[in-house]
């Protein structure tokens, strides 16, 4: 453990460091962390409760939290529907919280090979504006696709690596994906049905984010660059 905490304390300041190297990019360092609960209602539905928590310009203050209802139904081994809605407020830069609300449904894929288990997930996204705002009611279509890659090192520890695109399907300015995320990671068993998750993200915008919540300042128009140590804690009952 004194190992993992000193390879955690390296990269959250490497990275911190390395974010003040603006170039064409606005770059920050990041700390997320979250709390998942979930319940099995049957054998085939799962309901979930997941709350996350964001610590931004480069970890320096709180801007973001939300809190997230949703269900799982198990169609066959290997594959799963889910959807949910997600409440959430986020600072701007103006220093004001905005809440908006998003929906999410997909179908998720996984299959073990021994040691190794791979999860693929589609996934659709409705992400609505400013709640009480006149953009409220104007919405963000995103197709989210992840592939995760999952190694069980022990039978207390797994490792895994994960890749994510962001797919706009509605942005008026342009096409094609607009955002990548690459993870790294590790799954600590601590008691049964739940797990310590430690991970490392970074994720890069690739086309400018002038949609319609660029009022929040020039930070939304430009190319980012994120460095994001990712802590949380998953809870099965």
């Amino acid at each position: 453990m004194k190992k993992i905490r000193l390879i955690l304390a390296i990269t959250c300041l490497a990275t911190v460091a390395r974010s003040q190297d603006q170039g064409p990019y606005l770059q920050d360092a990041q700390v997320r962390t979250y709390l998942n609960l979930e319940k099995n209602i049957g054998k085939r539905f799962t309901v979930f409760l997941d709350q996350q928590y964001r610590f931004t310009n480069n970890v320096s203050a709180y801007t973001r939290g939300s809190g997230e209802l949703g269900f799982t139904y198990k169609i066959s081994k290997n594959f799963r529907l889910f959807a949910s809605y997600k409440y959430l407020q986020k600072k701007s830069d103006k220093m004001y919280w905005n809440q908006r609300n998003w929906y999410t449904a997909g179908l998720t894929f996984r299959k073990s090979f021994g040691y190794w288990k791979v999860l693929v997930r589609g996934m659709i996204q409705a992400r609505n504006g400013n709640t009480n705002s006149p953009k409220e009611y104007l919405t963000k279509l995103y197709n989210r696709d992840k592939v995760t890659l999952r190694y069980e090192i022990t039978k207390r520890i797994s490792g895994y690596v994960a890749g994510e695109i962001y797919i706009p399907l509605n942005n008026p300015q342009h096409t094609g994906f607009d955002r990548f995320r690459s993870s790294i990671g590790v799954g600590i068993k601590t008691f049964k049905n739940q797990q310590l998750d430690i991970h490392f993200m970074y994720q890069q915008w690739v086309q400018r984010g002038g949609w319609w919540d660029a009022n929040d300042g020039a930070r939304d128009r430009m190319l980012k660059k994120t460095y994001i140590l990712g802590i949380g804690y998953d809870i099965e009952f």
